[in-house]
Order: C-alpha cells, then structure tokens, then sequence
C-alpha cells in the first residue's frame, strides 16, 4: 500500500497488515505532520481458474526449464529383440551352410567344427592311395627313392586333388 502525507506530499510504501482493519494515526517523516490513515478499500475482485491443458507443448533444447515427468520411462528392450535374433540367426545360418567354405579359407575353424560334430570334408577324405609300390634303387653314387601308385575317388563326385607330402 502506498501512503501519501498530505502536508508534504512525500509517498511512503507500507504493507497493509501495518495499517490494520480499523486504521491507524501516521506521522510523516519529512515534514513531521500526523494524520488517521484508514484502511485502503476492499474491491471484490472475481479471479478466473482455468484447468491446465492437458498436453504440453515440448521443451525447446538447450532450455534452463526442467523437465516434469508423470512417471519414469522404461525402455522398451522387446524392440530390439527380433533384429538381434534375425542378425543371430543369420550368422548361424552362415556359419553351418558355408562350413566347407570356411574350413577351405581358413583351416582352424575345422577343429570347432569337429568339436561341436559337424566336421565338413576335408579336401581328399574321399581319396585313397591304391595298388601302392615302393622302389629303392641306386643311380651312379645316389640312391633314389620312387613312389608309384594310383588314387581312386571313392565318390561320383569330381575332387580336386589336394598337395601330397612324403615324408622320409
């Protein structure tokens, strides 16, 4: 409530409890004039509430507000459930349906393979030596060693013949 001296004219900023319901005698500090001050009038004012709306409009980024949330957010981990489970499921598949291709390219994965028993053949698992001869003989000062024989495929299906090692 703003006061006024009516002497002097000087305006003083008081709080309205301090002039009371039945108001109370003031001095001006200014001008030393004293007066009755009544209470200001009480007007009947009619305050509208209205409800709030039910939808916010978002946050902008970067705002100092914070956000107000009703409950906390779980992720939903079900969505990702079935990419992971195809992409799983697609290397499984790969893995089993190309196993000669891949102990072909790189011949340490045989032996996982032969640990979980589902070993591809081996390049030449279908071969065998046949009708064997071995031959010692001596050429001018040297002797010499001759290996003969033949390979049978035991399969109707063309192979490739893998590279022999003889050891001595």
């Amino acid at each position: 409530m703003i006061l006024s001296c009516p002497s002097c004219s000087t305006r003083y900023i008081v709080d309205a409890q301090a002039i009371g319901v039945d108001g109370r005698r003031v001095r001006c500090a200014k001008c030393g004039h004293v007066w009755r001050q009544e209470p200001a009038a009480i007007e009947e004012q009619t305050i509208e509430i209205t409800p709030p709306p039910v939808e916010m409009a978002p946050i902008p980024p970067f705002s100092s507000v914070p956000s107000v949330h009703t409950r906390p957010t779980i992720p939903n981990m079900w969505r990702y459930a079935a990419p992971v489970l195809a992409a799983c499921l697609l290397l499984f598949a790969g893995v089993i349906g190309f196993k000669a291709s891949l102990a072909k390219a790189w011949p340490p994965v045989y032996r996982l393979y032969d640990t979980l028993g589902i070993a591809p053949a081996l390049p030449g698992d279908a071969l065998a030596f046949d009708k064997l001869q071995v031959r010692v003989f001596k050429q001018q000062e040297e002797t010499a060693l001759l290996v003969s024989g033949m390979i049978k495929n035991s399969t109707d299906i063309m192979q490739d013949l893998p590279a022999i090692m003889v050891t001595v």
